[in-house]
């Protein structure tokens, strides 16, 4: 009995000694990570449509990095991650792991792109990208900023069901016209003139065009295509006067309406350019 006893003892001691070890070693495991010392940078919008935004980065220098959104419907405020915690990502937005309470992650991997779906139109989102080493529940994260981390992007606008209509060019001179139309059916107008008989103008999606109504003056969108008005529409008809043009030469001219600002410009290029020529 005294034998029975003595070996229960000692094989409770043994279990016990090789619980402590287990323990012991998984916190050396644990503490074996350090966090990285280079963040990553250059957050990139490559592409947005009305709900979703294609993103690139330049990675840093960890294991594998997190990628976090905010809505600023959500309140924009921090996105920091908890060492030792793993974040289950989801790439549709508000579907993933949160941090700091309005944060989703979208992003967990060695990548450096992501597709972000499930985001709502004409909205701001803040966006992160944080460096890590370790494996899952030992995670040291990289907390700091750099270069275009964080970076605030929008998803763009509505496109307009209809543009302008009925453009003519009235007042034609050597150096000068004036463009007139209807407007279509967006927030915005913008005209482009080009000295040329072909093509259209390729205004981009999510990018804003400075008007100058000398012709060469303005933003270009596509070679030689540049903007010679852009203001919000205001009643049904717009005009312009454009000068600087060359005497005797054809221009070919197009309004495109549009809905969006700071980022989020839609355009509504479905309308036919009109070809004149300067006495």
């Amino acid at each position: 009995m005294n034998t029975f006893y003595i070996t229960m003892k000692r094989v409770r001691r043994l279990i016990s000694l090789l619980l402590f070890c287990l323990l012991i070693l998984h916190f050396s495991l644990v503490t074996q990570a350090q966090s990285p010392t280079i963040q990553a940078s250059d957050i990139t919008l490559m592409y947005a449509t009305d709900s979703s935004m294609n993103l690139t980065w330049t990675n840093g220098n960890g294991d594998a990095r997190l990628v976090f959104l905010q809505s600023e419907n959500l309140h924009l405020s921090g996105a920091g991650p908890q060492d030792l915690t793993t974040y289950n990502a989801n790439s549709v937005f508000g579907k993933g792991d949160k941090s700091g309470g309005y944060a989703f992650c979208v992003y967990n991997g060695t990548g450096n792109s992501v597709k972000v779906t499930g985001l709502v139109i004409n909205t701001l989102y803040r966006i992160w990208v944080f460096e890590y080493n370790g494996t899952a529940g030992a995670e040291r994260y990289l907390k700091t900023t750099n270069s275009s981390n964080p970076v605030d992007k929008r998803t763009i606008s509505k496109k307009p069901d209809w543009s302008a209509s009925y453009i003519v060019f009235k007042n034609v001179t050597a150096n000068a016209a004036r463009i007139e139309w209807i407007c279509g059916n967006g927030e915005y107008e913008a005209v482009f003139v080009a000295q040329t008989n072909i093509g259209s103008p390729l205004p981009d999606t999510g990018k804003a065009y400075t008007a100058n109504s000398v012709f060469g003056s303005g933003d270009q969108a596509g070679a030689g295509w540049y903007c010679v008005y852009n203001a919000a529409k205001s009643g049904t008809t717009g005009a312009v006067n454009i000068t600087g043009l060359t005497p005797g030469t054809q221009y070919r001219a197009m309004v495109v309406s549009y809905n969006g600002t700071g980022g989020s410009e839609c355009y509504n290029t479905d309308v036919g350019c009109l070809l004149y020529t300067s006495d």
